[in-house]
C-alpha cells in the first residue's frame, strides 16, 4: 500500500464528499486545484475508503430521522437568510427546509420551502400507514388548510 495522506488531503476528501464542489473543498484544506486531486490514485483510493466506511454506518432509522427533521423542523433560519443580517454568517444557518433561493432584478429575495405535506405523506408510508390512505390524505388536506390559513399547530 502507498503512504499515509497527509492531514490535509484527508479533510479534503471528507469535504469533497460532503460538498460534491472539489474546488471548494480544496480551498477550505488550503489545498489547490480540487479537479486535479481528484485525479491522483491515492484521492481516489480514501474517497473509496470513505464511501464504504459512510455506507457501512448510514441505516434506515437515520434516514427516518433525517426525514421526520424536514417534515417537522422549524423554519427559523429561513426567515433570517430572508431579512439577513450584517451579524449573520450564512454557514452558520440550518437551510435545509429550503428547496430554493431566488433573487429578483429588484433585490427581493424568495425562499421556497420544502414540501412538508410530502415528507409527511412519505413518512406516514415509511412507518407503515400506507393501508390508511385515504385518511392519511384527509389529515394532509387538513394540515395544509390550516397552514395556509396561519395555523402553525405548535
Amino acid at each position: 500500500m502507498g503512504r499515509e495522506l497527509s492531514k490535509n488531503k484527508k479533510e479534503f476528501c471528507r469535504l469533497f464528499l460532503q460538498t460534491m464542489d472539489a474546488e471548494r473543498a480544496a480551498r477550505m484544506t488550503g489545498l489547490e486545484d480540487g479537479i486535479a486531486l481528484l485525479q491522483k490514485k491515492e484521492i481516489q483510493r480514501e474517497l473509496q475508503r470513505m464511501r464504504e466506511s459512510y455506507a457501512g454506518q448510514i441505516r434506515a432509522e437515520d434516514a427516518l430521522r433525517r426525514l421526520m427533521e424536514l417534515a417537522f423542523g422549524r423554519p427559523n433560519d429561513a426567515v433570517k437568510l430572508v431579512c439577513m443580517q450584517d451579524d449573520i454568517s450564512i454557514d452558520e444557518l440550518d437551510l435545509a427546509a429550503v428547496s430554493e433561493i431566488k433573487r429578483g432584478a429588484n433585490g427581493a429575495m424568495e425562499v421556497k420551502l420544502i414540501n412538508r405535506v410530502d415528507a409527511l405523506e412519505r413518512l406516514t408510508l415509511l412507518l407503515g400507514g400506507g393501508g390508511q390512505k385515504d385518511q392519511a390524505a384527509s389529515f394532509f388536506q387538513a394540515l395544509e388548510a390550516s397552514a395556509e390559513a396561519g395555523g402553525e399547530g405548535h
